[in-house]
């Protein structure tokens, strides 16, 4: 009868509206979401390369040099320089102690970050000295690991590392490079994530505070700058 009629009705629309609704979601997530415009893609060739040559040392250095001719309005002059995040330039790591490491020894990461560029140990006082001459650089951000400096738990701090970090800070004032440090860039301990890492906030998140603390005790008088990315 009529509500076999009214159910029939209100079954058709619900199916319709679905219908559009997949339709446009799926419109959204193949247009902007997995694909990026044209004018968003980066084009490297395009990139490093000027008049029909590729962009050297040289060349990025002498447009710093004129940018450091300008100051910010406040009379300070402006920080330019580098960054990097530790996982993607130490290596080294152990799946025993970094959850990005972890994930690579589980393949959940497309390729394995091996020696990187095995900064640490290639951090010598050449490097300072290069930023400055070849690239005008009076700034550079780096991370420290957290799961390099506890890789044990919450109690134990490895002071060897954190002496590593301290001599590298050291080796760039010597170059009147400002130091940025950056408290947190993406890996964590696994002993951290096996806790439940920061979705857990309200349990876990003093153990990042604690670590926080401790660096900042060894650091603060050579670092003016520390940042959460």
């Amino acid at each position: 009868g009529k509500k076999k009629m009214l159910c029939i009705k209100l079954l058709t629309q619900f199916i319709f509206f679905n219908i559009i609704l997949y339709i446009s979601v799926w419109y959204v997530l193949t247009n902007y979401y997995f694909s990026y415009p044209k004018d968003l893609r980066w084009d490297w060739k395009e990139i490093y390369k000027t008049n029909g040559g590729e962009l050297n040392a040289k060349q990025i250095g002498e447009t710093i040099k004129g940018l450091h001719q300008q100051k910010h309005p406040n009379g300070e002059p402006f920080l330019i320089g580098t960054a990097t995040a530790s996982h993607q330039i130490e290596g080294h790591c152990k799946p025993t102690e970094s959850n990005w490491c972890r994930w690579e020894a589980q393949g959940k990461t497309q390729g394995l970050s091996g020696a990187a560029t095995d900064a640490l140990r290639q951090f010598d006082d050449d490097l300072p000295k290069r930023m400055v001459d070849d690239f005008h650089f009076n700034s550079y951000r780096f991370s420290v690991s957290w799961s390099r400096i506890q890789p044990k738990g919450p109690t134990y701090f490895n002071e060897t590392a954190i002496e590593e970090y301290v001599n590298m800070v050291k080796k760039l004032k010597e170059k009147n490079i400002e130091p940025m440090l950056t408290l947190l860039h993406f890996d964590v301990p696994v002993w951290f994530e096996d806790l439940g890492g920061f979705e857990k906030d309200d349990r876990n998140v003093h153990h990042f505070v604690n670590f926080s603390i401790h660096i900042f005790k060894k650091m603060h008088h050579l670092v003016k700058k520390m940042v959460h990315d």
